[in-house]
């Protein structure tokens, strides 16, 4: 009659049947790379999100807006809804310079440089203190000698231009040659 029911008569009984809404998770790398990342989800499911990395850089979060304010989001909790777009957050590394002279890292001259960056200054070095009779400062390079004063290696660093961008950190050995007029 009136229940929209018609029929047989005695007890009905009705099963529901429902599909669970799915999400979609984007997330923008900035340059970065993520492998087997997830790309959906749905309210019952949590969701850790993963970390992607990049070259040169260190992963500073996941936001959900594109000028990283607020709290960086670690996961997609239980009951959220909606599709999700998340963006990689990167801090530039910095990396340790090092100089040494006879073997003894020389005081004071330690540095950082940002990677992909090539160092600004060279270290003094107080001849009178280092070197002997007509020693002169030739030059640094990026692995220990033997002996530190011979003729100029083949990579001899002598001026600020010749150094590499820097992509790690980086430890440079004086070699000195013996000046005769």
């Amino acid at each position: 009659m009136g229940n929209g029911v018609s029929g047989k008569c005695g007890n009905i009984t009705l099963t529901a049947q429902w599909t669970v809404n799915t999400y979609t998770i984007t997330f923008e790398l900035n340059g970065g790379v993520l492998n087997n990342a997830p790309t959906e989800y749905d309210a019952d499911t949590k969701v850790t999100l993963p970390t992607p990395s990049k070259e040169g850089e260190t992963f500073a979060g996941w936001y959900d807006n594109e000028s990283f304010s607020g709290t960086a989001v670690t996961q997609i909790t239980n009951g959220s809804t909606g599709d999700k777009t998340l963006y990689a957050k990167w801090t530039l590394n910095t990396y340790p310079i090092k100089w040494y002279v006879n073997g003894e890292e020389l005081p004071g001259a330690a540095t950082t440089v940002a990677h992909g960056n090539k160092i600004t200054t060279i270290p003094e070095v107080d001849l009178n203190t280092y070197c002997e009779g007509s020693d002169v400062l030739a030059g640094w390079i990026a692995a220990p000698m033997e002996n530190a004063s011979v003729a100029a290696p083949a990579n001899l660093y002598k001026t600020i231009e010749d150094f590499p961008i820097v992509e790690g950190p980086q430890t440079y050995y004086a070699v000195f040659a013996n000046y005769k007029e």
